[in-house]
Formats: structure tokens, C-alpha cells, sequence
């Protein structure tokens, strides 16, 4: 899968879900994570959505995390998914 593809659709979507831009941020070669950067909530999403059988697919499964979540999403906030959908906050 295409990961630039990818990354602009996971951008429309929390932007979508959230009423405000995001902007991918370049993390190091070995990252596990696609780091998104917003003014209210920073959102780290695994790099093993590339594995998923495409770019809708992998966007649906973010979107049910999201929607699985939203209420534990407080401003201020970085947050970071597993592969699983498990959330953990970032320090």
C-alpha cells in the first residue's frame, strides 16, 4: 500500500472527526508510528496500517478507534494506537 496515500487519507479523516487540520509530522526511519499534529490533540497511528488490503480498509478501522475513544480524548492531549486499537496517552 502506498503510505503517502495512506497518510492523506488518515489526514481527511481526523480532520473530519475533529473540525481542525492535522499535519503529518516526518518521524524517524525506524518509527513504528505516523505522528499527526494538530493544535488541540497529537495522534501517533501504527505503521502496520500499511498491511491492511488498502487504504479504505485501514481508514475504517481508524475510524472505528476514533469513534471507540472519543470520549476519552481530552485537548492538550497526544495519544498513541497500537495495531490492536489499544490507546495509551503519550507523556
Amino acid at each position: 500500500m502506498d503510505s503517502k496515500e495512506l497518510c492523506a487519507s488518515l489526514t481527511n479523516l481526523l480532520v473530519h472527526n475533529f473540525e481542525m487540520e492535522f499535519h503529518l509530522r516526518e518521524n524517524p526511519i525506524l518509527s513504528r508510528h505516523f505522528y499527526f499534529e494538530s493544535k488541540d490533540y497529537d495522534f501517533y497511528l501504527p505503521f502496520a496500517l500499511t498491511m491492511e488490503s488498502s487504504v479504505g480498509s485501514a481508514t475504517k478501522k481508524v475510524n472505528r478507534w476514533l469513534e471507540r475513544h472519543s470520549s476519552d480524548f481530552e485537548v492538550g492531549t497526544a495519544y498513541s494506537f497500537d495495531a490492536d486499537g489499544n490507546i495509551t496517552v503519550k507523556s
